[in-house]
């Protein structure tokens, strides 16, 4: 099996035993044959539980059961970068002792409190987990499909799961916005914002940390930009480049931020449906992006029309970013 090019195939599914909450410890498996030696080959997942990942029979790494494991794409940093040619098994051992939570408003998610989502790729390989996956006997059963509750959207995730999980998502480029103020920073807009200028202060990242799992996505991106936003109002930004940008209408939008110069730099950025909302709301919609050198990296879609973006790195360095 070769799967399809990298992030163009299937989107992956929740997945779970088809029993359900009577089962917390599972083995959930792939077993595929390669044509040909595969290269830059990684496994990313995200899963309810502890998870000792095994290829081939040996354990690559196992992880550790955490609230921000139902949140985000984990990379399984030991997995091999390359395969060989030939049969493989992929085998995931799964136990759960803190399942998704449920409400009266949430009943109905009561079948999706437990599962694991997650993807093998490489050069022309895409193996997306669904209802081909195993369990020690049975197929498993898909819980939901990437991007539905309580799960929603997974941070890490390749660009192209913007489509959704039921794949029925089109997306288009906004031509026009208005710059609405600058600080300390030049821009320019030809389909694109492109930033630069001088780097100014600098201050260490808030160390915001999943704690608890949420019955909702939406109420957990709300707990976590309010924490985010309290961090960001103890600080002064004053000598931050920062431009605050207009849509001129509300889109459930994304961006994609590439950093085009020679240093790292962090981006922190608020957005919102109105000005006021922007500059007093506590619950703001409030993170950051890590961007290295010619790299880039992008958030997940949200509903917005005003945008911050506040600009920091080493200080006294050129920026440039678009």
């Amino acid at each position: 099996m070769t799967g399809t090019t990298n992030y163009m195939g299937k989107i992956p599914s929740w997945v779970w035993h088809e029993d359900g909450m009577k089962q917390k410890e599972i083995i959930i498996k792939k077993t595929f044959h390669l044509l040909n030696k595969v290269g830059n080959v990684s496994f990313k997942m995200a899963l309810t539980g502890t998870a000792s990942v095994f290829l081939d029979g040996i354990l690559i790494e196992t992880l550790k059961e955490h609230p921000r494991l139902v949140t985000r794409f984990e990379e399984i940093t030991n997995f091999p970068n390359h395969l060989k040619a030939g049969q493989h098994e992929l085998k995931i051992e799964i136990k759960c002792e803190t399942p998704m939570p449920v409400a009266p408003i949430s009943i109905h998610l009561s079948n999706r409190l437990l599962g694991m989502i997650g993807y093998l790729e490489g050069d022309d390989l895409w193996i997306p987990t669904d209802t081909t996956w195993m369990t020690e006997n049975r197929q498993v059963t898909e819980i939901c499909v990437y991007g539905e509750e309580p799960f929603g959207d997974l941070e890490n995730s390749p660009p192209s799961f913007i489509r959704g999980g039921f794949e029925d998502i089109v997306t288009k480029s906004i031509k026009e916005i208005t710059i609405l103020k600058e600080n300390l920073l030049e821009s320019k807009w030809q389909d694109q914002l492109e930033i630069y200028g001088d780097l100014g202060e600098t201050f260490p990242l808030s160390e915001f940390e999943e704690k608890d799992r949420f019955i909702f996505y939406h109420v957990r991106k709300q707990t976590e930009w309010r924490e985010k936003r309290k961090w960001q109002r103890s600080l002064d930004l004053r000598g931050i480049p920062s431009i605050r940008i207009d849509l001129q209408k509300e889109y459930n939008a994304r961006f994609i931020v590439k950093n085009k110069g020679a240093i790292p730099l962090t981006i922190l950025w608020n957005g919102s449906e109105s000005i006021d909302e922007l500059e007093h709301y506590d619950g703001c919609m409030t993170d950051w992006l890590e961007i290295e050198p010619n790299c880039q990296a992008s958030i997940l879609p949200q509903g917005m029309r005003y945008l911050d973006f506040f600009i920091y790195g080493q200080p006294n360095c050129k920026f440039h970013a678009e």
